[in-house]
């Protein structure tokens, strides 16, 4: 990296402090590597460094490299939020990128026939005999209502849950910290689920995982790969494809514009800074009213 090594040491401080998952770190220092290799072969350094030159390296990646799609889009969010934090450190006089769009990602869809299945069977739920099947509804309703994302999920503890008659509320902690005031289906999942939880010694966190045949070893916390695996059963269960944590994330936005909720609260409920794909949701014709 040369003369590029301060700034990457303080780009990766700075993801490591905003809690950053490890392959999300090695993702943009992937990216930001790539740039610098690109520099390097110009002879130029970070404080040289203009829209136009970003650019042309952009058209590089696209038609030299072929680059396309949801690739180049996240190689523009790597370098946004390089320049950013260059900028923050002092490290650079302005930030190049700042007016650089995000492009949409691509095959975005609001999924309402998924969506309107997910409610049907939150509704209308099997019943729940083992600590696994209401941990599995509370799960779905967490990502698919809820819209929290999988490492929030994770984190939960059982002092940030507060089940109330009439409001019933969740903390989510980490960099995007906020409070929801939860829909009544997930206040029910989540109690549902805490009549089995309860009879566990000392869980670690509030969603617990589970290994072996039939489950049979309750882990102290969920992983990652138990909620992808989680949401795949569901998803063969409903005959919805391929369902994972980002289509539950787009599910839950789309319901929250169906509750009537405004695009600022809707913001705050996500922990978002902007609007961003929320926009598609709310040009959809809200379909609320079929149900």
């Amino acid at each position: 990296m040369g003369p590029h090594h301060i700034a990457f040491e303080a780009f990766q401080s700075t993801l490591v402090a905003k809690g950053k998952q490890k392959a999300t770190i090695a993702s943009y220092g992937s990216d930001v590597k790539a740039f610098f290799i690109y520099l390097d072969a110009l002879k130029m350094s970070l404080q040289e460094v203009d829209l136009a030159l970003v650019r042309t390296y952009l058209h590089h990646l696209q038609f030299d490299q072929r680059l396309r799609g949801n690739s180049l889009r996240r190689k523009i969010i790597s370098l946004k939020l390089f320049f950013r934090t260059l900028m923050d450190k002092g490290l650079i006089r302005f930030n190049p990128l700042e007016s650089l769009p995000i492009p949409e990602r691509e095959e975005l869809s609001i999924l309402t026939k998924p969506l309107e299945k997910i409610i049907q069977v939150l509704e209308h739920p099997p019943k729940a005999s083992k600590l696994k099947d209401s941990r599995d509804l509370a799960i779905l309703s967490l990502l698919c209502l809820e819209g929290i994302k999988v490492s929030e999920l994770i984190q939960i503890q059982r002092s940030d849950l507060l089940l109330a008659a009439k409001e019933s509320t969740l903390l989510i902690g980490g960099e995007r910290r906020r409070i929801l005031t939860l829909n009544l289906l997930t206040r029910n999942h989540l109690a549902a689920y805490l009549d089995h939880w309860d009879a566990i010694p000392a869980p670690k966190n509030l969603i617990v995982g589970f290994k072996g045949r039939e489950a049979s070893l309750i882990l102290p916390s969920v992983s990652r790969h138990g909620i992808k695996h989680m949401l795949y059963e569901w998803g063969k269960k409903l005959q919805i494809h391929h369902l994972n944590s980002e289509q539950a994330r787009h599910l839950a936005i789309d319901f929250q514009v169906q509750m009537g909720k405004s695009p600022e609260s809707i913001m705050a409920h996500f922990g978002l800074r902007s609007l961003g794909n929320i926009k598609k949701h709310l040009r959809k014709t809200p379909h609320a009213e079929s149900r």
